[in-house]
């Protein structure tokens, strides 16, 4: 069998397991029961078709993408204007919700942050100082001028305004490296859908997350091509770690891969030294200012569920469940009933350890029962977060997009005043319906499931060895890693946690059908 086969035919099989083992996980909430009895065969029936109807589709795939080709835009006003073109469309073509939605959505963890700027709660860094400011200061600014609504009016615009010129300069950079039109517009069509339109007019951190991800992700490419220095590319690499907590462990997991190549160790030594003084004074400064830095708690999703899980279905030694109800600060009884494996929140929320004693007497208790069962720690990982790779997993918590002003007077204390136009509640209503309606079409309902984007990453990897662009494979490096905290999140099949993923894929696509040089 050719190399090129073996490589589809290995995607195929991951693709099998993932729908056999997802649809397991879903339904009985393990994968046992795949090979329970006479199931073996039926599971490994299914393996074998599913793995071929791949190879077949796969095969087809590959050799289509092969054989596209770019073909210039000539001496038109498109070719010359292009970055402005794609810019004034996306603009124009929003511009109906920013009317209907006016001053814009605020989200859950927005609010949140609101309330540590107006010191309605204690501040902390489990939502990142940086976007806090940018949030409070435009709401403050609002208040000057006249109104709540005005001020988040004011963070919404400029958001939707940069995430508008971000995706048109995502377009851009195809272009250049002269990807496939057919290509360029699929990338533009999947971009105009309102979804990505209400995720850029709401109040959260986010998008401007997702958005810094891409202008980092297009520059890193660039670094790799040789088109970039140390100093541009690192620049750019600080707003990803401004705008969400585990952005400095992308960036320096990526950093310390490149430490492999002999050509950028120097300067990936240089960038990593860099970061951790960037990151050390960062706190210090925030410590400083009265910020608290985040729980080590959300840190701890995948242990913790691990734990709990484990207490559902077995006994532990006294002395060891009197510790662990010392941390959970309430009956263990109360924690177990409350447990849900694909949510981590209600667990983690009541751990609190007072020092690093507490949380190493923890680890032990924790290593102590893997050892004696770890198939209960594997089940509890797996349903944690199997909706990233099974492409049938609606999203768990928030839906597609957050559509209104949270009401929760958990967060929506009463102290602002936002409030959206009544007159068009109708056509708010209409958009989230018809949005919910898309979404229960089969086939294309997978478009709002985090699954299908790991399978297109697999594929675009796969297609990249396909082609022997082995170099290319360092392109996805960011995405990867960022996949990897998907796994690590407090929720399963999160849109929102899934989106710098979603995003980036159009590029790792387009590099994979250029031909451009990476030096190493």
């Amino acid at each position: 069998m050719k190399n090129n086969n073996k490589v589809i035919l290995i995607i195929s099989f991951i693709l099998s397991l993932f729908l056999s083992f997802g649809y397991s996980i879903f339904k009985y909430h393990v994968v046992d029961n795949l090979f329970n009895n006479n199931k073996i065969f039926i599971w490994l029936l299914f393996t074998i078709i599913s793995t071929s109807i791949f190879f077949f589709l796969i095969k087809i795939l590959y050799k289509y993408l092969k054989k596209i080709k770019y073909h210039d835009f000539k001496n038109t006003f498109l070719a010359k204007h292009f970055l402005l073109g794609c810019f004034i469309t996306f603009f124009i073509f929003g511009l109906p919700i920013i009317i209907i939605y006016y001053p814009g959505s605020v989200q859950w963890d927005g609010m949140r942050e609101l309330n540590y700027f107006f010191g309605i709660t204690k501040w902390s860094n489990h939502h990142p100082v940086i976007p806090t400011l940018l949030m409070g200061f435009s709401l403050k600014l609002g208040r000057f001028l006249g109104s709540d609504n005005l001020g988040v009016f004011i963070f919404n615009i400029i958001q939707y305004t940069f995430s508008c010129f971000t995706l048109s300069y995502l377009l851009n950079f195809l272009k250049k490296i002269q990807t496939p039109k057919i290509i360029l517009f699929l990338t533009f069509l999947f971009f105009i859908n309102p979804v990505w339109y209400i995720n850029s007019y709401t109040l959260v951190k986010d998008t401007y997350f997702y958005l810094f991800f891409i202008i980092y992700l297009i520059e890193y490419i660039k670094y790799l091509m040789g088109d970039s220095n140390i100093i541009k590319f690192g620049l750019l690499s600080i707003p990803v770690i401004f705008f969400r907590n585990n952005g400095i462990y992308i960036i320096l997991a990526t950093l310390v891969c490149l430490l492999l190549l002999k050509k950028y160790r120097k300067e990936s030594i240089i960038l990593i030294g860099c970061f951790c003084l960037f990151q050390i004074s960062y706190n210090i400064i925030i410590t400083s200012c009265g910020i608290e830095q985040g729980n080590v708690r959300e840190m701890l999703s995948v242990p913790l569920q691990q734990t709990v899980r484990y207490l559902k279905y077995y006994d532990m030694e006294e002395d060891d469940t009197k510790f662990l109800q010392t941390l959970f600060n309430t009956d263990l009884s109360v924690v177990v009933n409350e447990y849900n494996p694909e949510l981590s929140d209600k667990v983690k929320d009541k751990f609190d350890v007072k020092d690093k004693k507490d949380l190493i007497h923890y680890f032990k208790i924790w290593s102590k029962y893997l050892i004696r069962h770890p198939k209960v720690y594997i089940d509890s990982f797996l349903e944690n977060y199997y909706g990233y790779f099974y492409p049938l997993r609606k999203d768990v918590k928030d839906g597609v997009a957050w559509f209104t002003v949270v009401a929760s007077k958990r967060v929506n204390t009463g102290y602002f005043n936002i409030k959206m136009i009544d007159k068009f509640s109708y056509a708010r209503t209409y958009i989230e319906k018809t949005i919910s309606k898309v979404r229960d079409i089969p086939i294309i309902n997978m478009i709002y499931n985090t699954g299908i984007y790991s399978w297109v990453l697999l594929l675009i990897i796969g297609f990249i060895i396909y082609q022997k662009k082995y170099k290319y494979l360092l392109t996805s490096i960011p995405v990867l890693f960022m996949l990897v905290f998907c796994f690590l999140s407090p929720v399963n099949a999160y849109l929102r946690y899934m989106n710098p993923v979603i995003v980036v894929l159009p590029i790792l696509l387009g590099v994979s059908l250029s031909n451009i040089k990476i030096k190493f």
